[in-house]
């Protein structure tokens, strides 16, 4: 990250940079962060279904949203 800029690296900052590149959608709280993990089934906005049919998103552990 710092490196791409020139500027020299920081072992603090590329652990957080790593942790964000292995979670998907996050919320910074006041006293806490919500992560998820990325989907694995996800309808682009184009339309286009990356795996299953009727399903918007969905996750390894079986949670998904389906269209109705």
């Amino acid at each position: 990250m710092l490196a791409a800029a020139g500027l020299p690296g920081s072992p603090a900052l590329e652990a957080l940079q790593e942790a964000l590149y292995q979670v998907g959608a996050w919320w910074p709280l006041e006293d806490a962060v919500v992560l998820t993990e990325r989907p694995v089934v996800l309808l682009h906005q184009d339309g286009t279904d990356t795996t299953a049919p009727h399903v918007r998103i969905g996750y390894a552990d079986g949670w998904q949203a389906e269209d109705v």
